[in-house]
């Protein structure tokens, strides 16, 4: 019989953005893990509708795959207070994303720092139980 262990387990709140270690998780049927991929960046017009949610690409989110600047973007992100902090060239800023304000200056920061090269800058994005994967369903039965 083989003996399987997690060794490493990340969560990544804001799809795309920076890998938060967990020490533990508590599973429940049909979920996902808590807190992982609930909230996006996305990009202009991705087609997404927060009433009905469906899944789409990652590149329809501020990710690596096209901003390949990202890498030097560090960003923590408490899925309670959705207070994000996103650090970047020797700076930190802070952010409360449940104010539009602060939701329009955190997607404004992120844009400098990637050089962003949309029309617009991409908006903060969530839907739960929705998350923002390439095939996003929550199972009702496993």
């Amino acid at each position: 019989m083989n003996t399987l262990s997690i060794v490493t387990l990340n969560r990544y709140p804001i799809t795309g953005l920076s890998a938060e270690p967990t020490q533990t998780v508590k599973l429940r049927v049909g979920e996902g893990i808590p807190g992982d991929r609930l909230f996006g960046f996305a990009r202009y017009n991705p087609g997404f509708n927060a009433q009905n949610p469906q899944s789409l690409p990652k590149d329809c989110f501020v990710v690596l795959l096209n901003e390949a600047t990202l890498i030097g973007v560090k960003t923590s992100f408490d899925v309670d207070t959705q207070d994000i902090e996103i650090k970047a060239n020797g700076k930190a800023q802070s952010f409360n994303m449940r104010g539009s304000g602060d939701r329009m200056n955190a997607a404004s920061c992120l844009s400098s720092e990637i050089d962003f090269k949309n029309p617009k800058p991409p908006e903060f994005v969530s839907s739960a139980p929705h998350r923002f994967t390439d095939v996003s369903v929550v199972l009702s039965n496993l």
